[in-house]
């Protein structure tokens, strides 16, 4: 029988995609995890799989087009028994014939109906999702764009190339002066947007706890000598994600005036890449060990850096972990990833003069901890015993197995 292929909704945000490419032609041969398309979010581009087992029985999608979430993209034939009822894709493939004639959407709907927070000269444009959300921030009419890939579809690089030829307008000057406008990527448009809203609608507060790592490095040592490698980004990762689930209101989500506690941690961790800064997720993280925590971690990592993510990589977490350390920052606050409710700053571990319970003078390597957090769904007093049990978690060291 006939099974339908339909545009995935890729993250919680994701309305609307674009066939960048198709990895199979009609008549392949096809196994459930093997490449089928890639496709283009607001996002990133993500490699989409089948599904199941089968035959490209048709592509109903061309590359280049823009169609919302659940539209049918593919049929294959999966050599059962049974009747199943497909979408007719007729009306899909007319209007693109149409449309694409007028170098306007070729979505199979009107676009206005999944672009509605767009100017018009963005939503009637034959545009990518990225292109649009791009040129709608940059307030670029994409309507006078030339689109260079199939069809005339705009893609992003088309409106950051036509934003950066009309920004090249000569400035009166007394002085001779080399100027040179560089347009933000896509990528950093989304940070600058999604930043920007956080701290406009988000009261933030701050909270700082200095940790003492000794235990905490001697159990890194003990795991090395071992064959395992743990980083201390991994043991504070792991001192958060059990510290959460005793202290719900921070491993949450705001919405419409409601905290939404989650009973898993989708721990969202800040990867910086040569695009900018990305929050890839690694979801269940309070079910696993420190030792497969850190595995998760360095594979996801390795993905984001090289450009592999996944759809569910790039999903919504319910908290946010950011550790600039390794660039010799003593202590910073970082800005919330709304719709989550808090943020954990990691700064650089310093090996600093401290007293021991005794009072006696003694070496000690300190980590700063910085939560920011949601004064809408947390106070400061729930936020500080969340940062005591971190501290408490990580100076046992061994608590954290």
């Amino acid at each position: 029988m006939l099974v339908e292929i339909q545009m995935p909704r890729m993250g919680q945000s994701m309305e609307e995609g674009t066939v960048i490419k198709w990895l199979v032609k009609e008549g392949d041969p096809i196994k459930k995890g093997d490449p089928l398309a890639e496709i283009e979010t607001d996002k990133a581009v993500i490699t989409f799989e089948s599904s199941t087992d089968g035959t490209i029985k048709e592509l109903v999608v061309n590359e280049g087009v823009v169609v919302p979430v659940g539209t049918t993209l593919s049929l294959i034939e999966d050599g059962k028994e049974g009747a199943t009822k497909v979408t007719d894709t007729s009306t899909l493939k007319n209007v693109e014939k149409k449309e694409k004639s007028n170098n306007e959407s070729v979505t199979p709907a009107d676009s206005s109906t999944f672009n509605n927070n767009l100017p018009s000269k963005t939503s009637r444009a034959n545009a990518s999702p990225l292109a649009k959300r791009l040129a709608h921030e940059m307030g670029v009419d994409l309507l006078k764009v030339i689109g260079s890939r199939p069809g005339g579809m705009i893609s992003k690089e088309d409106v950051l190339r036509f934003a950066d030829q009309i920004s090249k307008v000569p400035f009166a000057s007394a002085e001779t002066e080399t100027k040179k406008n560089i347009p933000l990527t896509k990528m950093k448009l989304v940070i600058a947007e999604r930043l920007t809203q956080s701290k406009q609608s988000i009261p933030h507060f701050y909270v700082t706890i200095d940790v003492d790592l000794e235990s905490a490095l001697k159990l890194r040592e003990s795991l090395k000598r071992n064959g395992t490698e743990v980083t201390i980004n991994d043991l504070i990762i792991r001192g958060a994600v059990l510290a959460l689930q005793e202290f719900q209101n921070l491993n949450s989500t705001f919405y419409e005036n409601q905290v939404i506690q989650h009973s898993h941690v989708d721990m969202a961790i800040a990867v910086s890449v040569n695009e900018g800064l990305i929050t890839p997720v690694i979801k269940g993280c309070d079910q696993f060990s420190l030792v497969e925590l850190a595995q998760k971690t360095k594979a996801m990592v390795d993905r984001a850096r090289s450009g592999a993510l996944s759809g569910e990589d790039i999903d919504v977490g319910t908290f946010t972990i950011s550790n600039l350390g390794m660039f010799g920052v003593k202590e910073f606050t970082a800005i919330i990833n709304p719709p989550q409710v808090a943020i954990l700053a990691i700064g650089r571990v310093q090996q600093l003069p401290v007293f021991d319970s005794n009072g006696n003078l003694k070496s000690a390597q300190i980590v700063n901890l910085t939560i920011s957090a949601d004064h809408r769904a947390t106070d400061g007093v729930e936020a500080a015993k969340f940062l005591q049990r971190v501290k408490v978690l990580l100076e046992d060291g061994f608590a954290l197995l």
